[in-house]
């Protein structure tokens, strides 16, 4: 097995040179292999096409709709039209079809009806990697690790920490990069806020581990709401033992409902997000139920391995048992 991908950089440029260097060397690994895994973008269609014309199989992995490239992006919005036709390509060139969340495969079928039948595989976690420990503190922590864009509900979490609400001896840790990346970084010098930037993902678990809570306050900007949102910071906080505080997006509520792992507070309550975390802090025996239902439930069928199940079958050809 070989893997392809671009090489991390904060410049845009950068990014999008990198995205095509990652596919010529794509295209030169199309004549060692049988079948080509692929994170959808609208930049990958020559990629797929390349496949193609190999008979590579292609199996695609989508986990937002096209629109989430002009949120992050917006100068791409001067080609709307033309983006929007080039991923229906992409949909319609693909040999199966991976998606994150069932409101995701409705709007596959209803944004390009040639498209493979999707199959859902949400996120998971790897319980050996995330591992529970006893509560740090005081001071208490609570977790944000991730992107840094307005649909993240970021701004909605920083405000929680000024509210009456929030309880004392409770810091915010935020971890992550993007264009709100400032305004965290201007909450420290007034607030029970602390932020490391990006870090490497390996270094997530340290921090995650012995935390009062994580948080992924989610909103329904763009099409979120419609197509759902699979956070692996909610399946990491449950795999350590954490409590989970998420918002009511599709996606992100059913894994804390299942598990009882955690809060659904609505989205666009700074207010709510603060009284779930000072519950947590004045129930000792409800956040460590919290946390136990969390840690069973990623044990018991949503680990990596478990998702790798369902997606194997996907890489054979059919009539084929195996693929390399």
């Amino acid at each position: 097995m070989s893997v392809t991908q671009p090489a991390r950089t904060r410049s845009r440029v950068g990014r999008l040179f990198g995205a095509f260097s990652c596919q010529r060397e794509y295209a030169r690994l199309l004549d060692e292999v049988d079948v080509a895994y692929v994170r959808l973008h609208p930049l990958v269609l020559p990629a797929v096409r390349a496949a193609r014309r190999r008979r590579v199989r292609v199996v695609g992995e989508l986990n937002g709709p096209w629109e989430d490239y002009l949120e992050a992006h917006p100068p791409l919005r001067l080609l709307e039209v033309p983006l929007r036709r080039w991923f229906r390509r992409v949909l319609a060139g693909l040999d199966a079809l991976v998606v994150v969340t069932s409101q995701l495969a409705q709007w596959v079928r209803q944004f390009e009806p040639r498209a493979p039948e999707p199959r859902v595989v949400p996120n998971a976690a790897d319980p050996g990697a995330f591992c529970p420990r006893p509560l740090d503190g005081p001071p208490f922590r609570v977790v944000y690790a991730g992107a840094l864009w307005p649909w993240q509900g970021v701004e909605d979490l920083l405000t929680a920490t000024a509210r009456a609400e929030w309880p004392p001896n409770v810091e915010l840790l935020v971890m992550g990069a993007g264009p709100l990346a400032d305004q965290v970084r201007d909450t420290t010098a007034r607030g029970p806020v602390r932020f490391l930037g990006a870090v490497e993902h390996s270094m997530v678990p340290q921090h995650l581990s012995g935390a009062l809570c994580a948080v992924s306050p989610k909103t329904s900007h763009a099409a979120h709401g419609r197509v759902g949102q699979s956070a692996i910071k909610v399946y990491e906080a449950l795999a350590a033992g954490v409590p989970v505080v998420v918002t009511d997006i599709p996606g992100q509520r059913e894994p804390v409902e299942e598990s009882g792992g955690g809060a659904v507070v609505p989205e666009g309550r700074p207010d709510r997000i603060a009284e779930a975390v000072a519950r947590l802090v004045s129930d000792s025996e409800e956040r460590q139920a919290m946390g136990r239902a969390g840690r069973a439930w990623i044990e018991q069928g949503n680990t990596w391995a478990d998702r790798i199940a369902l997606i194997e079958p996907l890489l054979r050809r059919p009539g084929t048992r195996d693929a390399r």
